[in-house]
């Protein structure tokens, strides 16, 4: 890859935080935070106070895949649980940019005065993912970490309050493999929920991906469609997202303590995630979730589903009402490394982390170009939980191994009623 080529990864994932925090993150926090006041106009928007009266997300999980959040605000105490960092490679998501400590407090956050929920799901937790540095910046390839990671922590629902540059997006770098892990994690079940973008152009700035997920564009205070937010058929349901300069930015939870007021399809995104957190509650998952935001949507602009709305302003109240549990489609995720050493194969097999959605056995094998089985193991599981399959050499396996191993094996694994996962698994001496 050339270096100009390896700038425009870094690019595509930096522009939307930025924008945020430089642009609209003025601090205009006030000290207490009455129902009564424009500070809650996002909630009534929604009519989030009418839905908790049925739920507050308690037995969801959301991740937020962003810059970290501040594990240690008072806003947010109980409520977030630690990921991996996948820009340092450890596991203390800690945020030092803010951008992520503003979004996971719309999601979970509770004010500092007594007067109780600032979030919309209070009751859930938010799973931290680090995929942008101190500058609001990360590589595809670490947001496409971030998603697997998420899923196998087994989050209900993820978050991307990010986007991509829409000059870089013209290279030709079609973000492969965000875009597979983005399908994984639809097709596992979970509920992907982007942000839009806020370049005003008729896009949505996400991986183009055949699976169903809410791409959420941004309304201010009177339900029009905020000027920098993107719009198009691929924007399918919008949020407040607030604006910079009349005081309707969102508040929530500031990195170091207190609150802070951003506005953004950041913003919105959170809205989207916070209600899909309260129908997981109700039992609610994946492709049940996304229609059933779309369809109790508050239809804004031309009648029926338009280019500027999209299905119209999510309804936390609205898509609550009556919601009812169908038996979801059988679903599987599965993920192994993507190398192994042959000592560590020979020795104790390829771990397998396998999730499935309706639960029974999880079964791995390694087969050759040619179809001959090299390892193999299974598990089961319980319905919705993660576990890990070890792959251990078949006595045929061992010994073509030990003689002459190919440099690549394909990974098959499937849970029964459920599309099969394959992964090509590379060979190191």
């Amino acid at each position: 890859m050339t270096a100009g080529a390896a700038s425009r990864r870094w690019l595509l994932w930096s522009v939307l935080v930025l924008w945020g925090a430089a642009v609209v993150g003025a601090e205009q926090a006030p000290a207490a935070f009455d129902s009564a006041t424009a500070q809650r106009w996002n909630l009534s928007a929604i009519h989030v106070d009418e839905a908790q009266q049925t739920t507050r997300g308690a037995g969801a999980v959301v991740a937020v895949l962003d810059t970290g959040v501040d594990l240690r605000h008072p806003g947010l105490a109980g409520r977030v649980v630690a990921g991996p960092d996948v820009v340092d490679g450890d596991s203390s998501p800690d945020d030092q940019h803010g951008h992520g400590t503003h979004v996971a407090g719309i999601i979970v956050g509770r004010t500092s005065d007594g007067f109780g929920a600032l979030g919309i799901a209070p009751a859930a937790r938010v799973l931290a993912v680090r995929v942008l540095d101190a500058r609001g910046r990360g590589a595809l390839a670490q947001a496409a970490r971030g998603v697997d990671a998420a899923l196998a922590a087994g989050a209900h629902v993820i978050n991307l309050s990010t986007s991509a540059d829409p000059a870089a997006a013209q290279t030709g770098d079609d973000s492969a493999e965000l875009t597979q892990a983005v399908e994984r994690a639809a097709r596992a079940g979970a509920v992907v929920v982007a942000a839009a973008g806020n370049h005003n152009l008729p896009w949505c700035a996400q991986p183009r991906v055949t699976v169903k997920i809410l791409c959420v564009g941004a309304i201010d205070r009177d339900r029009r469609r905020a000027p920098y937010s993107n719009h198009s058929s691929g924007v399918n349901i919008m949020a407040p997202g607030g604006l910079p300069t009349d005081g309707s930015a969102i508040v929530s939870t500031r990195l170091g303590g207190g609150y802070r007021q951003m506005a953004g399809t950041s913003q919105a995104a959170p809205h989207v995630a916070a209600v899909a957190a309260l129908l997981v509650s109700r039992g609610l998952l994946g492709s049940q979730i996304i229609d059933r935001i779309e369809s109790t949507a508050i239809d804004l602009g031309e009648p029926g589903t338009d280019s500027v709305y999209g299905r119209g302003l999510v309804d936390a109240a609205a898509a609550l009402q009556g919601a009812r549990a169908a038996v979801p489609a059988a679903t599987a995720f599965a993920r192994a490394p993507r190398s192994v050493r042959m000592t560590t194969l020979l020795r104790s097999g390829l771990p397998v982390s396998c999730r499935a959605s309706r639960g029974g056995p999880c079964t791995a094998r390694m087969l050759t170009a040619t179809g001959r089985l090299l390892a193999r193991g299974t598990r089961e599981l319980r319905a919705g939980a993660t576990g890990t399959v070890r792959a251990r050499l078949t006595p045929p396996g061992r010994r073509l191994l030990r003689r002459a191993a190919p440099t690549t094996s394909m990974l098959r694994v499937n849970v029964r009623g459920a599309p099969v996962v394959d992964q090509r698994v590379a060979f190191v001496r």
